[in-house]
């Protein structure tokens, strides 16, 4: 978000506003305020006391980031987190993973002003080795010593040919990927030899991984856009266009000039369909021009200017879907049943209101998975029943043999109209099912859309399962009949 003010006009002019972004960025520390422990560090989720090494750091150079940018950052929360990150460093280590927190720390806290040379002297010994095999930590080590002013020392640590892509990702702990490494990679040859001959082909690839979807963190995508966002600042402006004109047959829709930019929205409401059987004409919707109508398929843009001038053109289509998603599994497999109170399968998705509904979701995977969010949908006539409250139905925990995978919660978090459920699966041995069940109430009769049920890793988008899709009914209880007695 910080960094997005660069490129943010450029990527979807009007959506990125300084405005939006800046109020991103005040409700995001908020939000930290809320996970700091006592020690200082970020736990994953608020409220937990253990803090998470590497997204301290990662919070830490966000805060740094956003007040050099100009956004206010509470002073005792930045002055616990820096301590927390410096504390880091007092312990020496070999292990990849330490070493990686550990020079970032370094990097981080050079940005802050506060660099810790010994520190940094200590983890430039271990990475000189020829079995240390950590290419983000020598990078991000690099970046710390460009940080306070010694060039030739971040020279040093910069091999001579780059290192291939990984092709692993860790699904916790510091969460590498290949994408933030090629990232970190960029932004810090950027700081040092920004000269150096395979840069572009190094910011390519990484804009390639953007477009092929290989961004599937929110840790990918914010080192990509600082990495790239730094790229563009430090291109040659190009020749800009003279004029710009976005048209639909002899309708013009947009225009601009000078290399401003181009934006235009289409209309919301679209033209009914035309009956190719009827001579009559719709009647169109108000305020759409007859020629959008017309030649609504059918846009044209036309750049005048010279021959080295570029434009580049983005399209963004928006939409509520019109029909339900179709099933898809990706690396895992989720499921979802409705049983009724003595465990049995409730036909056709259909109760009577006040009915106790226990919903079951299975999750299958050929591999161990970590971090897995489970996002449960309810349709509009079903209430959670939260198990926490006397009133209500208690859970029940089924006992499983040892060979059954477990899925080991870490967050339950029960909303209005969805149940999520985050934690990590551990296989058995014959791919068997793991499973979580909850309860619900019918509280409304009627017949509602079924929205599916979805699994996916939060640090692995492209592992993800889509399943369930379809209708739901309560069924309102009739009113009894009032016994004559004979008395009034």
């Amino acid at each position: 978000l910080v960094y997005l003010n660069d490129i943010g006009q450029q990527i979807a002019p009007g959506v990125f506003t300084k405005e939006r972004v800046d109020e991103k960025i005040r409700a995001g520390v908020v939000h930290l305020l809320g996970m700091q422990t006592a020690d200082g560090g970020i736990s994953m989720w608020p409220g937990e006391r253990k803090p998470w090494p590497w997204a301290s750091v990662y919070v830490a150079h966000f805060i740094v980031a956003a007040q050099a940018a100009g956004h206010p950052i509470p002073e005792d929360f930045r002055t616990h987190l820096l301590s927390y990150v410096r504390a880091l460093l007092n312990h020496s280590s070999d292990e990849p993973g330490e070493l990686e927190t550990q020079a970032y720390a370094t990097y981080v806290l050079a940005l802050a002003g506060k660099p810790d040379r010994a520190a940094m002297d200590r983890l430039g010994d271990i990475l000189s080795k020829p079995k240390a095999d950590c290419p983000e930590a020598r990078f991000h080590l690099a970046a710390a010593w460009v940080a306070t002013g010694r060039r030739d020392r971040a020279a040093n640590l910069i091999p001579t040919t780059l290192p291939p892509m990984k092709t692993s990702r860790q699904l916790t702990g510091n969460l590498a990927s290949g994408v933030r490494e090629r990232a970190i990679i960029l932004s810090t040859l950027l700081t040092i030899d920004p000269d150096r001959a395979d840069l572009p082909a190094l910011a390519q690839q990484l804009a390639d991984a953007g477009k092929s979807g290989q961004w599937r963190s929110t840790q990918d995508t914010a080192f990509a856009v600082m990495a790239l966002g730094q790229y563009l600042r430090q291109q040659k402006t190009a020749t800009p266009y003279d004029s710009a004109q976005l048209r639909t047959g002899d309708l013009q829709l947009a225009s601009a000039d000078a290399g401003k930019i181009l934006e235009w929205n289409a209309p919301t409401t679209q033209p009914p369909a035309i009956n190719p059987d009827s001579n009559l004409s719709p009647t169109p919707p108000p305020g759409l021009p007859l020629q959008w109508q017309a030649d609504r398929t059918k846009l044209q843009l036309q750049i005048t200017g010279p021959t080295n001038a570029k434009a580049y053109v983005s399209w963004l289509a928006t939409g509520v879907p019109t029909t339900a998603p179709a099933d898809t599994d990706s690396g895992l497999k989720i499921r979802r049943k409705f049983l009724n109170e003595q465990g049995k399968p409730i036909n056709h998705n259909t109760v009577h209101s006040g009915d106790l509904v226990q919903v079951e979701l299975s999750l299958e995977s050929a591999a161990s998975l970590e971090n897995i969010v489970i996002e449960d949908l309810l349709p509009a006539g079903l209430e959670i029943e939260n198990p926490r409250l006397e009133t209500t139905a208690k859970e029940t925990t089924v006992q499983t043999p040892s060979d059954t995978p477990i899925f080991q919660i870490a967050r339950v978090d029960m909303r209005d109209d969805r149940m999520i459920v985050i934690g990590d699966l551990s296989p058995g041995p014959n791919n068997y099912t793991a499973k979580y069940t909850y309860t619900a109430r019918a509280i409304t009769p009627g017949t509602f859309a079924l929205p599916p049920t979805r699994a996916e890793c939060m640090y692995d988008l492209s592992t993800n399962s889509l399943s369930g899709a379809g209708t739901f009914t309560v069924i309102g209880n009739q009113e009894l009949p009032i016994a004559n007695t004979g008395q009034e």
